[in-house]
């Protein structure tokens, strides 16, 4: 047998082959330099691995047992090592084929609870994240959540974002525009830092029992502002929230409105509903040419400094709980008692 003289990078039609005694070949058995087993090789290595002893063998250590591999030839599924080998006397078993089955079984058992972890762990909205073109609303799922920052999203019909319930949405530094701008599900959360959002009907609904949180951002909308649904909390802080129509609307709410906010809506500036409970803190609430503050039944509005102007400024039904003396109060008053 012939030394295999090592590889020389060469091609036929388009196909890696190697060089065996001046002929080009695309595959030759070998010898394995330690258990002398039948290597099938081809071109492209610097190393082969022995299937049978996993001894790595160089090019030029290898004896050439077929400088072509026969079309019909399979390695032995056992190979006795010969006596002139280092292995000599050992019997060993072909491993390629469970190799590969290992290897597999181990990829499936530490691949599936990485991914189930991913998920689980709220990975699956970054695809969410990365895949929105920004132009068409963007879903959070059931129990989801979302954390989006530097965006700039312009929606021609329908929600930039849709909340399902139990989601949770955090947008930082960005600019929403649609026809409502966040969409909220029910016990879902909703938190705005440093963002604009510009709406043709709501800026931010909120659904029943959810929590909104405004910080440093500018709410503006050609009907509502912020429309909360009934039972949860708003709280707004050093933000704009302008609606031309209502600036925030909810029924059954708490309205936190601090940090020097600015709420105003072309007809009424907040609505409470029943059972509301209104507290401003170095913050203003006006509705120019008609009611600032608006309540049915059992609503509390207290002022801890700063303004409340409208053509009337207090609209409140029977059972409400006033206390306005550190702010300054412009317009009529009917505290519904």
């Amino acid at each position: 047998m012939a030394i295999f003289s090592g590889q020389i990078p060469g091609s036929v039609d388009g196909e890696p082959v190697l060089r065996y005694d001046g002929a080009w070949v695309v595959r030759m058995v070998v010898e394995c330099s330690h258990c002398g087993a039948p290597l099938d090789i081809e071109q492209g290595k610097s190393v082969y691995k022995c299937n049978y002893c996993g001894t790595k063998n160089a090019p030029q250590s290898m004896r050439v047992v077929a400088p072509v591999t026969p079309q019909t030839w399979t390695p032995p599924k056992v190979w006795s090592a010969p006596a002139h080998t280092a292995a000599a006397g050992q019997t060993l078993k072909y491993q390629r084929g469970l190799n590969r089955m290992i290897l597999m079984i181990t990829l499936v058992s530490v691949l599936i609870p990485l991914v189930a972890t991913f998920f689980a762990t709220g990975g699956g909205r970054m695809f969410a994240t990365w895949l929105w073109d920004q132009k068409s609303t963007l879903e959070c799922p059931p129990n989801g959540r979302l954390e989006l920052e530097g965006i700039d999203a312009k929606v021609k019909s329908g929600p930039v974002i849709e909340m399902a319930g139990n989601c949770q949405v955090t947008i930082k530094k960005s600019k929403l525009r649609g026809t409502i701008g966040i969409k909220g599900g029910a016990n879902g959360r909703i938190v705005i830092v440093d963002t604009t959002i510009e709406a043709e009907e709501i800026g931010i609904e909120g659904g029943g029992n959810a929590t909104i949180e405004v910080e440093g951002s500018t709410i503006r909308s050609k009907q509502v502002g912020i429309k909360a649904g009934g039972n949860g909390q708003v709280e707004v802080s050093g933000s704009k929230v302008h609606g031309d129509e209502v600036g925030i609307e909810g029924a059954n709410r708490k309205v936190v409105l601090r940090s020097k906010c600015e709420v105003d809506g072309g007809e009424k500036g907040v609505v409470l509903g029943g059972n509301g409970n209104l507290e401003i803190r170095d913050s203003s609430v006006t509705a120019k040419k008609g009611i600032a503050i608006e309540g049915s039944a059992n609503n509390e509005v207290v002022c801890r400094g700063g303004s409340i102007a409208g053509a009337t400024a207090l609209k409140l039904s029977f059972n409400a709980g006033v206390d306005v003396a550190k702010c300054k109060v412009t317009g009529k008053q009917d505290a519904g008692r």
